[in-house]
């Protein structure tokens, strides 16, 4: 697995049927994973291996209260993430001591790093009157040999379960905050992730914890351009005859140079220039839905979220027969989001 600007991952699809260097469908890439702290398998699943038999590591769809640990896929009914990456911690596995799943990437830029952003969202079911704490760390090395030493847990990258269960619990999404981690990079390197999973306090059964929408991406220092990101408009003109009847679609694109530090929202407006008015434009669709109540002079926003790099802007002009002068219209971008520059 590897990235030169951004690499998003979910789930979907998912089944927790196994692991192995080139997956059959519903597996993961054992490649890319490495989990430490079930029993099967020595306790360990190291990069390569092959494990598609059912147990710790192939749990299969999570059905119920499972009390069994192991790998799960979650069919959370969230709508933000559907399918999410499982772990049942018991007492002794992914318990007292916490157990680790890493995630390697290599980075094949060409340009070094001096930081990189990565986000995710937290998942868990809080059935369960025992707290669970999950924590993210990182390491960055020439070789794709796990790592003996990792970070200090990143601050905003990890949560607890609460210890309290609540009655009828479902599953729960943290929206967690991407964070810009300052490191080097250097061109071939390998990027390591690190979830530590382990007891937060309580007695009896364990919480379900997990992970879904995945996204690493390049900031500053270079790698997918460098500096930082853009968003922006283009083409700058188009020239278009608008007809005699129906409409005429003037199509632009809003893009953004870079997945990073986070979703994307910028401004437009559109502004009539000579002899051109609101009963100019047919309608406005941003990303193939219309634009409701669209007004000349207005702004509104587009927001380029997760691994999205870009949405189309249509501008659909009314044809007539009317004989007139030439026409104009001008779309603008402005207020840009945290983090990123108009390009």
């Amino acid at each position: 697995m590897s990235f030169s600007a951004s690499f998003p991952i979910d789930f979907n699809g998912f089944t927790a049927s196994g692991f192995q260097p080139v997956p059959a469908p519903g597996q993961l890439d054992s490649d890319f994973w490495r989990i430490q702290g079930f029993s099967d398998n020595a306790g360990l699943l190291d990069y390569g291996a092959t494990i598609t038999t059912a147990g710790d590591y192939a749990r299969g769809i999570l059905a119920g209260d499972p009390t069994i640990a192991g790998l799960y896929a979650a069919n959370t009914g969230l709508a933000g993430v559907g399918t999410a990456f499982i772990i049942q911690p018991t007492g002794a596995e992914f318990g007292t001591p916490p157990g680790t799943i890493t995630l390697r990437v290599q980075y094949t830029g060409t340009t070094s790093l001096s930081a990189f952003t990565f986000d995710y969202d937290g998942i868990y079911r809080n059935n369960a009157d025992r707290s669970v704490a999950v924590n993210l760390a990182y390491a960055v090395a020439a070789t794709d040999t796990q790592p003996t030493s990792f970070s200090d847990n990143i601050a905003g990258l990890g949560f607890t379960t609460p210890l309290a269960l609540t009655a009828g619990a479902n599953w729960s999404q943290l929206d967690l905050t991407a964070q810009t981690i300052n490191a080097t990079v250097n061109p071939n390197d390998y990027i390591f992730l690190r979830w530590q999973i382990g007891d937060n306090g309580g007695t009896g059964s364990r919480d379900e914890v997990g992970i879904d929408n995945i996204l690493l991406s390049t900031g500053g220092g270079g790698g997918g351009g460098g500096g930082t990101p853009t968003i922006s408009l283009s083409p700058t003109t188009i020239s278009l005859a608008e007809g005699n009847s129906g409409s005429t679609a003037y199509t632009y694109t809003i893009a953004r140079s870079a997945i990073a530090p986070g979703d994307a929202a910028v401004s437009i407006t559109i502004t009539g220039g000579q002899n051109f008015n609101q009963t100019d434009i047919a309608s406005v669709t941003l990303g193939g839905v219309a634009i409701s109540g669209f007004t000349l002079g207005t702004p509104f926003t587009a927001t380029l979220a997760g691994a999205a790099t870009s949405t189309a802007l249509v501008v659909n002009i009314a044809g007539d027969t009317t004989i007139e002068a030439d026409e104009g219209f001008t779309v603008a971008l402005s207020n840009a989001a945290a983090g990123y520059t108009l390009g």
